[in-house]
């Protein structure tokens, strides 16, 4: 299993990871620097938009899911919820000691990486064909 999770989804699933984050970051920025919106509004919009972007990479690219959209956003939804508020709140548990926010960001998503990829693995997208290539 550890060998099939490196050499395949895995790697894909940090190639969108990579890439969901740049976004994320280009749209903090810019909501936050240029926009001048407050900072946690400017997180709440850059994570979403770049969650939608990271659902799709996932669905199609990542874990090749066939399922139905609306059997895995919801589940999607969730997890990203439940990934937002850990963000949130380790941003700022991580700015008291007077970090940057990009930093505190940087932080809080190597905190969440691995544990979100299982929960999107074996949760979210979970279907018959990945657990064939599994065991």
């Amino acid at each position: 299993m550890y060998k099939y999770i490196i050499k395949y989804d895995f790697l894909r699933y940090g190639i969108v990871g990579v890439l969901t984050v740049i976004l994320d970051f280009i749209l903090l920025f810019i909501f936050f620097s240029y926009l001048n919106i407050e900072q946690n509004s400017s997180i709440t919009l850059s994570y979403t938009l770049a969650s939608i972007f990271n659902f799709f990479m996932h669905k199609y690219f990542t874990f090749k899911s066939r399922n139905k959209v609306d059997r895995e956003i919801v589940k999607f939804i969730l997890l990203v919820l439940f990934s937002y508020f850990i963000t949130i709140i380790t941003v700022n548990y991580i700015m008291a000691f007077e970090i940057n926010l990009y930093f505190a960001k940087i932080i809080s998503l190597f905190f969440i990486y691995v544990i979100i990829y299982f929960i999107n693995k074996f949760f979210v997208y979970k279907n018959n064909e990945n657990e064939r290539k599994i065991f």
